[in-house]
Order: C-alpha cells, then sequence, then structure tokens
C-alpha cells in the first residue's frame, strides 16, 4: 500500500496523513524521503528510506539510496537486509551445533565455563567457522526470539542449567 503524507506529516518527519487507522493495520511502514545533506554531498540524487514502524525488526533504521543507472541503489555500508541475512546464517550455524551436541546426548550451558555453548560450538564443523563472539551474539537472539531456553538438568541438588531448542524437551 503507497500513501501520499499530509503537509503536517512532512513537516513532522512522521510521514502520517490524516487518519491513522492505515497505519495501524500493517506491519511495517517505511517512509521515502530527499536526504539531509551531509558534509560531502553535493548532488540531488540522494534519498533517505527510513523504517517508521515494524512489527518483526528494529524501527528506526535508516537506509541511504542513491539514483544510479535508473534504479535506487544503497550507499555505504552493509544495511539492514545484508546484516539480517548475515545474523540468520550465525543463527543457522549455532542451532546446527546446538542440534549436533544434543543428538549426541552432550549438553551445553548459557554461561561461560567448561559447558559454555559457544566456546564449545566454535570448535564444531557446524559452526562454520563462526567465532565464539559471533555465536554469543546468536544464541541472544535466539533467546530474546524464544527459539532456545534455558532448562534445569540432573538431580535438585546438583541441578545445572543447559539450552535445548524450543519444542525439543
Amino acid at each position: 500500500m503507497i500513501a501520499h503524507p499530509s503537509l503536517n506529516g512532512m513537516a513532522s518527519g512522521t510521514g502520517t496523513s490524516g487518519s491513522t487507522a492505515w497505519n495501524n493495520s500493517v506491519r511495517s511502514r517505511l517512509y521515502f524521503t530527499s536526504a539531509k545533506k551531509l558534509d560531502d554531498d553535493d548532488e540531488a540524487d540522494i534519498r533517505e528510506l527510513k523504517v517508521m514502524k515494524s512489527n518483526y525488526g528494529p524501527a528506526g533504521e535508516i537506509v541511504r539510496l542513491r539514483w544510479q543507472r535508473g534504479v535506487f541503489v544503497p550507499e555505504g555500508g552493509p544495511g539492514m537486509f545484508e546484516r539480517v541475512a548475515a545474523e540468520a546464517a550465525v543463527d543457522q550455524a549455532y542451532l546446527d551445533c546446538l542440534d549436533a551436541t544434543q543428538g549426541s546426548g552432550r549438553h551445553v550451558g548459557p554461561y561461560p565455563g567448561k559447558a559454555y555453548a559457544p566456546a564449545i560450538f566454535e570448535k564444531m564443523a557446524q559452526a562454520k567457522r563462526y567465532r565464539a563472539k559471533a555465536l554469543a551474539a546468536a544464541q541472544e537472539r535466539l533467546f530474546n526470539a524464544g527459539r532456545i531456553k534455558v532448562q534445569k538438568v540432573g538431580p535438585p541438588s546438583k541441578a545445572l542449567d543447559r539450552i535445548f531448542r524450543k519444542g525439543l524437551l
């Protein structure tokens, strides 16, 4: 759905127009505007695509675009889409390692120590050479997304926190 912002929506930078019912009915909303000039910008072909609302991702992300040969091309380093794809690859490697350890009857934990999952996974082929730091970040994303969880294993007097895939307990 495409909508044009009102004068008030353009002046305030929110990109809204009149009723908010359409804004509340969509899962995400992007706002495409002329870019604010930076010191090194001398051309008028720069635009900004700003994430104003996102139910499944971060709001506030701004992607700077430059008009080149009939299309808008992202400027600068990796944008949101590249980052999401890279994070998804690390997340999948983490889950593959978790499946492999659990399939062999081993358990890993969420805290630094002998059973720390990212440190153990870093040495596994399923980790695809991702370092422990990247796997630790994946672990946090997976916890936040509810895809993995911690469960106590062992007798109550010696119970240890171990990581499991949600739904595979």
